[in-house]
């Protein structure tokens, strides 16, 4: 999806209000922070035939823009605190990055966004001892 020059301006909002989330002080307030967003951006639910059955459709026919990317994205994080827990959602620990994450790993240490800045942080610990 490619988002026009006038859309950034409302991308960094919305992005805003993603991070919120994030760095929210309670569960409870992640999710109203969510919640809020899927309100503001969703469509209601509607029931459509598809063939022989009936399924419900949440989200325009028409190709997504910028809102509904956000939408569908609020719906994955809240769906990720319903299944593994608002503690799943982090910051990376590597510092300057400010990139979010969701920890999916079985033993719940990931403390990185990407294996970029994992990497970037061990070989600044290993320069570290080095020089000692």
């Amino acid at each position: 999806m490619q988002i026009a020059e006038a859309d950034a301006e409302r991308a960094r909002e919305l992005r805003k209000c993603i991070a919120a989330a994030f760095d929210a002080p309670s569960e409870s307030s992640a999710v109203a922070i969510l919640n809020g967003l899927v309100a503001e951006l969703g469509t209601p639910p509607q029931l459509e035939r598809q063939g022989e059955s009936w399924e419900f459709r949440s989200w325009p026919v028409d190709p997504p823009g910028l809102d509904t990317a956000v939408a569908i994205g609020a719906i994955g994080l809240l769906e990720a605190i319903r299944d593994l827990g608002w503690r799943r959602l982090g910051r990376c620990a590597g510092s300057p990055c400010r990139c979010v994450y969701v920890d999916r790993s079985r033993n719940r240490s990931r403390r990185f966004c990407c294996t970029l800045c994992a990497d970037r942080v061990a070989q600044a610990s290993y320069r570290r001892r080095r020089s000692r």
